[in-house]
């Protein structure tokens, strides 16, 4: 465990000795989160997605009931 705990902490050690990674594993998740945000809708001024329709049933007897085509 103690060997664990070492290796740990060289590698966190070098990671801040060395500023453009310790600054890419801080930057990168925030972009890439705005990135993805921006490219499945998060960010839209309109209201619910019309592409992804959920529904649910009113009753009970609606799930015994077939679907019609």
């Amino acid at each position: 465990m103690i060997r664990i705990l070492d290796i740990a902490q060289n590698d966190l050690r070098q990671l801040i000795r060395d500023r453009n990674t310790f600054l890419f594993l801080l930057i990168m998740p925030v972009i890439f989160t705005l990135m993805f945000g921006y490219a499945f809708g998060a960010f839209s001024s309109g209201g619910s997605d019309a592409r992804l329709p959920v529904g649910y049933p009113r009753s009970r007897s609606q799930l015994d009931q077939r679907p019609t085509a």
